[in-house]
């Protein structure tokens, strides 16, 4: 999104995309992509960020894709192993879970 939205199209100066797993109902997660853009090319970027995510669920990641999201996780892990708040949310998911 950041070369094609960004970089080529020019129709935002930051873009991010994140997805967020189910953690109660199965098959309820999300994959969304958010910005900020003109209100002049918001319906062009929509439909942007729209054919990228059905490309993405047809073709799935590409290696290079892989390897920058296995990076990024590594140091995300990294950064938030040292948080209490991450433990705090572990914590209180495994009791809320039942899970030892």
């Amino acid at each position: 999104m950041i070369k094609q939205l960004r970089e080529e199209q020019q129709l935002v100066y930051s873009i991010g995309c994140t997805i967020q797993p189910p953690s109660d109902i199965p098959d309820t997660g999300m994959m969304f992509g958010i910005s900020v853009t003109d209100p002049a090319t918001s319906e062009k970027l929509a439909d942007e960020i729209l054919r990228m995510l059905r490309d993405f669920a047809e073709k799935g990641p590409t290696d290079e894709e892989v390897t920058t999201a296995k990076k990024q996780t590594a140091k995300y892990l990294e950064n938030q192993l040292k948080e209490p708040t991450y433990w705090l949310q572990q914590l209180s998911d495994m009791t809320y879970r039942k899970r030892p």
